[in-house]
């Protein structure tokens, strides 16, 4: 059979199959979950060895999270099967991977949270700064001992050792006088 028949074939059986859930999709428009769309996503996806994940086979985005063609839309798997689960997630909030694992789509796996919430969680430079408790000199983040200035324009925020701070003033001073003389 070729492929052409097949996918005609393929077609016509979901369109056939019973609907089970309605998701929205990124456009506000609404999708008709049929039983052919839950097999297709079932196809492509494997419970893991501990049988706590259900990882992804299929495609991949190139930061590794798996996607789906939804209604028109390719769509991260892992957020439909939420939808299609769980139902709606409301429009400030994202979802979390608590396991870490970008090509899980277990529902289980999958917390809604805020964005800020999301990055903190994770294992990038802002989430490993935000954790620091001390500076690289060993001096403790207090709110004694820690500036936090916001920069112009990007508005990000950046937190600094008043104690290191202190000494590299010191230094500066000491240097310039140094200098004069």
């Amino acid at each position: 059979m070729n492929s052409t028949i097949e996918t005609s074939t393929a077609n016509a059986e979901a369109a056939e199959s019973p609907v089970v859930t309605t998701i929205e999709l990124p456009d506000g428009r609404e999708y008709r979950v049929t039983v052919g769309d839950l097999r297709r996503i079932a196809d492509k996806a494997e419970v893991s060895e501990d049988g706590q994940h259900v990882l992804w086979t299929g495609a991949k985005t190139p930061g590794g999270y798996g996607k789906v063609h939804m209604g028109g839309h390719t769509m991260p798997v892992h957020r439909v099967v939420y939808l299609i689960s769980r139902g709606q997630i409301p429009d400030e909030l994202v979802l979390d991977h608590r396991c870490r694992i970008r090509h899980c789509c277990n529902p289980a796996c999958l917390v809604p949270v805020t964005h800020a919430e999301n990055i903190l969680r994770g294992e990038g430079p802002t989430a490993i700064n935000a954790r620091k408790t001390h500076c690289k000199n060993g001096h403790e983040f207090t709110p004694e001992n820690t500036l936090i200035s916001i920069r112009k324009g990007s508005g990000r925020t950046r937190r600094r050792c008043l104690a290191c701070t202190d000494d590299y003033e010191s230094e500066r001073r000491q240097a310039r006088r140094a200098l004069a003389a």
